[in-house]
């Protein structure tokens, strides 16, 4: 068997825009991957062109064999717009790879750890609290047991008790909406210095906070010590870090509780399990990151599937009903749960078409500024 095309399929979904990847074989089989990455569509979309040229005409059963070639022949070392073009590849080659033996993929990974896969919601949103606090109410009424939540304000390295305290109003009225029971993680996103986010740690800690998101940025591993070691809230980390090499130094440090590579960024499949395997030594929770479509969503559920720390899995409720239809068997959340089907591969089929129907649209992500007009990370 061969490759005989790699396709990428830029598809619009209103707020943003979604990239899938088609691998077509010379036997009749097709593979499909995603690759999304927020602000950089099209150049995935040109990246997963590039890669053509190294897998076409190539065995789709050599899977590790095919990402080295593409990890490693061009030189340079890949940054978040080939690696997601790789990982939607190779994602697109296990869905193969499952189809030719007749199993769905985490059976090729191993098996079940899992009977289902726990999820968490990104949200609840609201421009009031009120709002807020109805909107994390739903939630739990459509059978969630665990979400996310995070204010929008740009942070200075260091600042007064502003920030502070828009996140407890926050806070407060989103566990006073839930109860006790419900697991409430925040995401820091990033925004704030290891200073400021030791302060927010504090603050929030009352609330009982189920992990603690990027509360720094993941160049400098040790400022994400500084706070893990400030606060008993767990730390979360990885939607931007990418292979297990950049993983390495955080779990050395013991930097973080809780890992969450990003299935259409890490790599793929085989790097995302190596980085939920070598967090199993230094007994870290495995939490993929999946603000993305419907073909990561299930791609990171298979993967989750095979490893023993998996946490829970991210979910988005957000795009329009008719993405839904994106996929031949629509995803199905009941009480909290993903469960994946016995299929062969993912189990599922791409609409081709209904992507073609909705193609590329310009959209921009949101730009934080401070007072000053600076521009702030968001």
């Amino acid at each position: 068997m061969k490759i005989t095309s790699v396709e990428p399929l830029v598809v619009n979904v209103g707020s943003r825009n979604w990239l899938f990847v088609v691998v077509e074989t010379d036997d009749g089989l097709s593979g499909v991957g995603e690759g999304s990455l927020p602000a950089h569509p099209l150049a995935v979309a040109a990246a997963v062109e590039e890669y053509r040229e190294y897998v076409v005409g190539e065995d789709p059963a050599r899977i590790q064999h095919l990402w080295q070639v593409m990890y490693r022949q061009p030189f340079f070392r890949s940054g978040a717009v080939t690696l997601s073009a790789v990982s939607a590849i190779e994602q697109a080659l296990w869905d193969i790879k499952g189809k030719v033996a007749g199993l769905p993929v985490y059976e090729l990974l191993g098996g079940r750890c899992h009977d289902r896969i726990r999820l968490y919601v990104n949200g609840p949103g609201g421009a009031t609290l009120e709002e807020l606090a109805d909107s994390a109410r739903s939630l739990v009424e459509r059978g969630f047991t665990a979400m996310k939540t995070n204010t929008d304000d740009a942070v200075l390295p260091v600042e007064g008790e502003r920030v502070l305290r828009n996140a407890v109003e926050h806070i407060e009225a989103v566990r006073g909406a839930v109860g006790s029971d419900v697991e409430i993680a925040w995401d820091a996103h990033g925004r704030l210095s290891p200073v400021m986010s030791i302060r927010l740690a504090r603050a929030l800690e009352p609330y009982d906070i189920w992990f603690l998101e990027e509360p720094a940025l993941p160049e400098n591993a040790k400022g994400l010590l500084q706070v893990a070691r400030a606060t008993s809230i767990p730390i979360a980390t990885g939607e931007r870090l990418f292979t297990k090499w950049a993983f390495r130094e955080v779990l050395e440090l013991g930097a973080a509780a809780l890992v969450q590579p990003d299935l259409s960024h890490c790599g793929g499949v085989l790097e995302a399990r190596a980085i939920a395997a070598t967090a199993e030594v230094y007994y870290c929770g495995f939490a993929p990151h999946n603000p993305l479509g419907p073909i990561n969503t299930i791609v990171s559920a298979h993967v989750a599937m095979a490893s023993p720390n998996f946490v829970a899995l991210e979910v988005c409720l957000y795009p329009p009903e008719w993405t839904h239809e994106l996929i031949s068997e629509p995803l199905e959340f009941v009480d909290g749960y993903l469960e994946l089907s016995e299929e062969p591969g993912w189990g599922v089929e791409l609409d081709v078409e209904l992507c073609h129907a909705h193609p590329y649209e310009p959209h921009k992500l949101p730009i934080l500024r401070h007072p000053s007009g600076a521009v702030a990370d968001w």
